[in-house]
């Protein structure tokens, strides 16, 4: 009977994660400039075959390991659509997390615990905000789930060397989706303390030094999938670009990022005031009382409390000294959030038996996660058409398809929308604009798109073409003719020439 229950839960909690993070998946647009920028580097991937090192419109991307980007290419081939490939990794991770969640919740506590804590994954505010948007921390979110229930299944459940390993190769998966993959492994350091102080619920292994290394070392040997040989094509065989790619991704967007990030920067405090209040709705209301109840589990050396819980604040704390901070850095504690809270809840609705919010429950979490589903609804709506899209038909419908388009500052949508061939000098060159402007004064039968602050500046508006959408940046399509003379021209060392073969959307 009891197996029967805990198929059922599973079964609804599939059934949820489906509706709530996979409603509408395939029917919008790239919603922002992190969306654009991902689908479009993955599109380009499958359309030049070069998967080792991404590209963005013919330029070196190294901001981002590429695993991501395989991910989408991928299923963007197997079914066609960009915008299903877009989300379909936060789907799966959602999916897959649940289970996990409520499957170790069960081993550790009971049914009741695991369904809370499998719900409570789904309707807490950052899932949606993650895994409803085409990033790569939703994918991420796959890696880490697996890694976090290899790791605590084998410390806390019980003697698992077979989950241990398969949490090492999530490690090593989530090195190459996004460097930060190897938190799960961090559940070691609270379950060494757990240990040494003598915790219940922890599993002790005997002496097994070589067990132990052996999931390090598949931790290095799963992220050498990728590292090993992109440092041997570029680093032995590439060019100065390529070198270039091998320090962003391996020093500037890990090192320097974390003690001297360029943007994002925020305080230490960022995440506690910030985030954690809002997107960890709607547990986190019952903070205070949560914290009571946990504060006496630690101090009854309860080791699943012990190591849960310092994991995820060991988290929060780590993102917190980075000098960077975005809201989605700290999504994968939601992991271990959900399964704290679920803890020590159940006790927690005991002592309030009678008061409003038991009785009334079940009609706040329906509420809620009616509310999320209606918020997913809308952002399907809000984003069913994209300006940049219409922009891009516009152009190709003013001066053709076959007409190359020179970009100065541009952004994604510019670029993965476009029908027509285009050239540009390099999407973080400050001298984008003057380099464009000689460009075009190099042949009088070049267009060039340019923002409006620029066209005000260099060019005769009255002659451009006004390709203004709704709510969007203003854009103009220009040419050497049009120019004002008032704005230096600046020739390119280097320029990027890019076209579609296919269009996704």
């Amino acid at each position: 009977m009891n197996r029967l229950l805990e198929d059922k839960d599973r079964l609804w909690l599939l059934l949820a994660a489906l509706i709530l993070i996979g409603a509408g998946i395939g029917l919008r647009f790239p919603g922002h400039v992190d969306e654009e920028r991902f689908i479009g580097i993955a599109l380009e991937m499958l359309q030049n075959g070069a998967w080792l090192i991404p590209h963005r419109a013919g330029e070196l991307y190294g901001e981002k390991p590429p695993l991501f980007f395989w991910t989408l290419a991928g299923v963007a081939w197997l079914t066609g659509s960009a915008k299903f490939a877009l989300l379909f990794p936060g789907l799966l991770s959602g999916v897959v997390a649940t289970l996990l969640i409520h499957d170790l919740t069960r081993r550790l506590y009971d049914r009741q615990r695991a369904l809370i804590a499998g719900g409570l994954f789904l309707l807490t505010m950052q899932t949606h905000a993650v895994l409803r948007n085409g990033q790569i921390d939703a994918l991420l979110c796959l890696w880490m789930s697996i890694g976090f229930y290899g790791f605590a299944r084998h410390l806390l459940v019980e003697r698992s060397w077979g989950w241990y390993y398969a949490a090492c190769v999530a490690c090593g998966l989530g090195i190459i989706t996004k460097g930060v993959g190897f938190f799960p492994a961090m559940l070691l350091i609270p379950y060494v303390y757990a240990l040494k102080i003598g915790a219940s619920g922890v599993v002790r292994h005997p002496a097994s030094a070589g067990k132990w290394l052996l999931g390090m070392v598949l931790i290095g040997l799963t992220a050498a999938i990728w590292i090993g040989p992109v440092l041997w094509v570029a680093g032995v065989h590439g060019d100065a670009e390529s070198h270039a790619y091998l320090y962003s991704i391996f020093y500037r967007q890990t090192a320097e990022r974390f003690t001297n990030a360029w943007h994002h920067v925020e305080p230490f405090w960022f995440y506690a005031l910030n985030v954690i209040p809002k997107y960890w709705l709607p547990a986190v209301l019952l903070l205070p009382w949560l914290a009571v109840a946990w504060f006496r589990r630690w101090r009854e050396k309860d080791g699943r409390i012990i190591v849960l819980l310092s994991w995820m604040l060991l988290v929060v704390v780590l993102f917190s000294l980075g000098s960077g901070k975005r809201k989605l850095y700290i999504y994968p504690a939601v992991i271990a959030w959900a399964m704290v809270v679920a803890a020590v809840l159940p006790g927690l609705l005991e002592q309030w038996q009678g008061r409003w919010v038991v009785r009334h429950g079940r009609t706040l979490v329906v509420v809620w996660a009616g509310l999320l589903f209606a918020f997913g609804g809308f952002e399907i709506w809000k984003s069913r058409y994209s300006g940049s899209e219409r922009m891009m038909q516009q152009v190709a419908e003013s001066v053709g398809t076959q007409q190359e388009i020179g970009l100065g500052g541009w952004l994604e949508g510019v670029w993965i929308y476009s029908r027509n061939p285009l050239r540009h000098f390099g999407k973080t060159n400050p001298q984008s604009d003057a380099n464009l402007r000689a460009w075009l004064a190099e042949d009088g039968s070049r267009y060039g798109l340019v923002l409006e602050e620029h066209a005000r500046e260099c060019f005769d508006l009255a002659r451009a073409i006004d390709l203004r959408q709704p709510g969007e940046d203003a854009w103009f399509l220009v040419n050497a003719g049009m120019s004002n003379g008032r704005c230096e021209a600046i020739a390119a060392q280097t320029s990027y020439a890019f076209a579609w073969k296919k269009s996704w959307f």
